[in-house]
């Protein structure tokens, strides 16, 4: 399996030449400490997202990138406190203000700003005050620096046996994958970032840290999903990507269809024991809804829509039919996103706050056209008319405690237990088990959440290692969608 190659940092062009070295305390190794912090910059640079999550952000708080305490010493060296506020000082960079943490209310914040936690570690979060579409950015070649190329690679989340083999391997392919520089491919990226008021940066940024050879690949402590730069990328912009040293194949993806409906419709008391065994206190509540002949029906209902793709289309129609209101292919998917992993608190007034939207002819729409509250509501509603069993089941889910399975998550959610545990299925069965399957046979792949990219040439091995694993959960494979991505750039070396 090939190095990722493009051992480069990403640098605003403002500080990639600049002298760090007055920033740095103490008398010993100080051009290489000073070197040091162009790695720290080319971590926030290279990290700084794209994304639904952080367009949707005020500009005041877009750009910010968490570094753990761990990771700061291991780039900056035991004085990086002293470092880090001096580049503060020199307004090179910023720190999100201070914001109290609930998990830890006895903490001391006397400081000017808060520590962050993310799964139990210190982490706060940095921003480029001097990066912007004015003030680009530059490849800074590290070659002729062993020090700092070492620490790269321990930064990058390439390849590394040891520690949790799987996932090192995954974080490998993810940072394979590359963006085509052409006219056409800047310029979809260009609109990309202009639709959605990303006025900070440019394609010519992206593309620079997107083909620089490292990755942000992380996996969330919430679903264990693989997150990384392609994955947050819009559909339409995948037709650019390749992995490095494959551009001349074919690139291919596929898609389970209707992924999160069909995975929860088979949850069941044996696969939580088998794939999930930290959820384990839903066990009792599968167990007491299964093969019992009056729920059996409501959810055999959910799971032959789920089986034969038709889910999102029922919920079309149910939609129509008990509120005479039409909704999009993209909105019957949030039907069942919200009617199933919204917070349940409004269910006893659930009724009432129905007739009183569809009476009203209350907007279901925010003034920035995204799905507003009210259409929760219907969505919930229609879930518990259509399924009442799966309603329940829900409910009792979203009263449990599950903080101790995120630790240090700040924002969690009691309600979205139920998606916390359809996440992690579908990651255990997409990660550990189908891609352990086919990094075994050598194929080069990376996952979007419930999809796979690989080479054409690949496709039998992919449908049938699929297919495979579930049958070997007993559980009959779901509709698989596969589509051409590209047929490949077949690039000059």
């Amino acid at each position: 399996m090939p190095l990722p190659k493009g051992y480069y940092l990403c640098i605003p062009a403002n500080l990639a030449a600049k002298d760090f070295s007055y920033l740095i305390p103490g008398s010993q190794a100080i051009q290489e400490r000073a070197d040091s912090v162009l790695l720290f910059l080319h971590y926030i640079a290279v990290r700084t997202k794209l994304g639904k999550q952080e367009d949707e952000k005020p500009v005041e708080e877009r750009g910010f990138v968490q570094v753990p305490k761990d990771l700061r010493r291991a780039m900056l060296g035991g004085s990086y406190k002293d470092i880090i506020q001096n580049l503060v000082s020199e307004g090179i960079i910023e720190v999100l203000p201070y914001k109290p943490n609930p998990l830890d209310p006895e903490a001391d914040y006397s400081t000017i700003h808060a520590e962050y936690y993310k799964q139990g570690k210190s982490c706060k979060q940095y921003r480029l005050t001097g990066l912007s579409a004015n003030n680009g950015l530059i490849r800074v070649l590290v070659s002729g620096k062993p020090h700092l190329l070492d620490k790269l690679k321990k930064t990058r989340g390439g390849y590394q046996s040891g520690r949790d083999e799987l996932r090192e391997a995954l974080k490998h392919n993810a940072a394979l994958i590359r963006y085509i520089d052409t006219v056409e491919s800047r310029a979809a990226l260009q609109e990309y970032l202009n639709t959605n008021g990303r006025t900070e940066t440019t394609a010519a940024n992206e593309l620079l840290k997107m083909n620089c050879g490292d990755t942000d690949a992380e996996f969330d402590s919430f679903g264990f999903r693989l997150h990384a730069y392609h994955t947050r990328l819009p559909k339409a912009l995948r037709e650019y990507l390749y992995f490095e040293g494959y551009d001349n194949k074919t690139l291919y993806e596929i898609d389970f269809r209707s992924s999160q409906p069909f995975l929860f419709a088979n949850l069941s008391v044996e696969l939580i024991k088998d794939l999930v065994p930290e959820c384990s206190e839903a066990i009792p509540v599968f167990a007491k809804y299964e093969r019992v002949s009056k729920h059996e029906k409501n959810l055999r209902k959910f799971r032959e829509l789920c089986q034969k793709a038709k889910i999102y289309p029922f919920f079309q129609q149910m939609f129509f039919e008990d509120f005479g209101l039409h909704i999009s292919d993209t909105e019957s998917k949030q039907v069942f996103c919200r009617g199933f992993f919204a917070d349940y608190a409004i269910t006893p007034a659930l009724d009432k706050e129905k007739d009183r939207i569809l009476e009203r002819a209350l907007p279901l729409y925010k003034h920035n056209g995204k799905l507003n509250g009210n259409f929760t509501i219907l969505s919930i509603w229609i879930v518990r008319k259509h399924f009442r069993t799966l309603f329940q089941i829900n409910k009792e889910l979203k009263a449990m405690n599950w903080q101790h399975l995120v630790p240090g998550m700040i924002d969690y959610k009691q309600y979205a237990n139920n998606c916390l545990l359809a996440q992690r299925v579908e990651s255990a069965i997409i990660l550990k088990r189908i891609g352990k399957d086919l990094l075994k046979q050598n194929i080069v792949f990376t996952t979007i959440h419930d999809s796979f990219l690989f080479h054409k040439n690949n496709l039998r091995e992919v449908r049938r290692t699929i297919k495979d694993n579930f049958r070997s959960l007993n559980i009959k494979p779901p509709q698989l969608k596969e589509s051409l991505i590209n047929n490949g750039f077949r690039l000059k070396h």
